[in-house]
């Protein structure tokens, strides 16, 4: 725009200096320049070619911005394949183990395994890394929403305590939900270790606890409650 007001500025110039009588005009309304001197032609295409010159500043801060969205959106996505990597790695590795348990109690590979606390060290990482990758600025207070004024208000006003809506919208995050499957596998997997060594020692039944404990967790804590009493009462006899 300022570029094409220098021009008309210039062409009155012209105008007024060599008494060419009033220039024509476009429909646009723009006007028409007369024939100029070779080094006054020169120097109208130089003006006339800074718009040009102009843009292409923006074209580049474009490019510039659209290359590194899509740098942002190939990091994010190679992101999102390791998640899913880790994901089914770690459900492979706790399964595995609750396998051998299960099946192969007394295999020399699986109690050595099984025995050392480290068996269960390759969940705790990953799941951490999970947990590092999914916080965000809002996930405390999804997890435990309130504050310290609305609780000194007086009377019966509980805060910082979970909310079903909050653990819901936590929850459908693609990463927080990989974290979640992971702390949850490497719960029941403690819980059916602890029953693994508590049959070696008192010589009982865990193979069918220990898959329960996998899949329902609380169901499997309760079979060997059950088998580990059905086996006191029968040794009494």
């Amino acid at each position: 725009m300022c570029a094409r007001l220098h021009v008309c500025r210039q062409a009155a110039l012209l105008q007024q200096n060599s008494l060419l009588g009033p220039l024509p005009r476009l429909a646009s309304g723009a006007l028409v320049p007369p024939l100029l001197a070779p080094h006054r032609r020169r120097a109208a295409a130089a003006v006339a070619a800074r718009p040009r010159c102009a843009a292409v500043v923006p074209q580049a801060a474009r490019g510039a911005a659209a290359a590194a969205a899509a740098a942002a959106a190939a990091a994010a996505a190679q992101q999102e394949a390791l998640v899913s990597q880790l994901f089914a790695g770690s459900t492979v590795y706790a399964l595995a183990v609750a396998a051998l348990m299960a099946l192969a109690p007394r295999w020399s590979v699986t109690r050595r395994a099984v025995r050392s606390p480290l068996v269960l060290a390759p969940l705790a990482l990953v799941y951490g890394l999970l947990l590092c990758w999914s916080w965000q600025p809002d996930t405390f207070s999804l997890v435990l929403p309130g504050s310290w004024g609305e609780g000194f208000k007086g009377g019966f006003n509980p805060q910082f305590m979970p909310s079903l809506p909050g653990i819901c919208k936590l929850f459908s995050r693609w990463r927080t939900a990989a974290s979640l499957w992971v702390h949850l596998l490497a719960a029941n997997l403690f819980a059916a270790r602890s029953m693994y060594l508590q049959g070696e020692v008192k010589r009982l039944p865990t193979w069918h606890s220990i898959l329960l404990c996998m899949m329902v967790a609380p169901l499997g804590l309760l079979s060997h409650a059950v088998t580990r009493a059905v086996a006191a009462r029968l040794r009494r006899r």
